[in-house]
Formats: structure tokens, C-alpha cells, sequence
């Protein structure tokens, strides 16, 4: 199965380990995010990388079969960005698991 995983950035490596356990067992995580290399400063991301940032998701969520979500309760702040990935999961038809 082609997983996609969302998250917040802060938790990338977190979220590394669990693709790695995935892959281990056979399946595909499809989260270029994953590899670190969007990583930038709100304040200092461009509109232009930003978009880039945002058609690489759109497209890893496209090869999915499937976007695990990892929420997090009682956080004061949050860009939001793993909500809109969730909401381009099910408007593509993809399973989705919120963790």
C-alpha cells in the first residue's frame, strides 16, 4: 500500500521512524516532506517556495492509497497545513487515518 503521512514539521523525524517501521513491512510511504528538505522558516519561505512545498504534497497525496494524520490535542498554535492535506485526501477518495 502507498502511504501518505501528515504531520507537523516539528515531528518529521518522529514521523520518519513510523515510515520506516512501514517500509519495513512492505509499504510505500510517498512523503517527500519526510526527507527534510522543505525545511525553512515560516517567516523566511517565499510565496514561490511555499507553492513548490505545496504541489510536491498535492501530488505525493495523488500516489497514495492511504494518509495517516497525526493530530495533536491542546496546541495553541499551528499552521494547519496536515488539515488541508487531510481535506485533499478525501476529496481524492483516499482512506484516511487520523492518529
Amino acid at each position: 500500500m502507498k502511504i501518505y503521512l501528515a504531520g507537523r514539521y516539528i515531528r518529521r523525524r518522529e514521523l520518519c521512524v513510523y515510515a520506516d517501521e512501514l517500509r519495513a513491512v512492505g509499504h510505500e510511504v510517498t512523503s517527500h516532506w519526510l526527507l527534510g528538505l522543505n525545511e525553512v522558516s515560516d517567516l523566511t519561505a517565499t510565496q514561490d517556495e511555499q507553492a513548490v512545498f505545496a504541489a510536491e504534497d498535492v501530488i505525493d497525496i495523488a500516489r497514495a492509497d492511504a494518509v495517516l494524520a497525526f493530530t495533536e490535542y491542546g496546541k495553541e498554535w499551528s499552521r494547519g497545513g496536515r488539515h488541508v492535506e487531510v481535506g485533499l485526501a478525501l476529496g481524492m477518495g483516499k482512506r484516511v487515518f487520523i492518529v
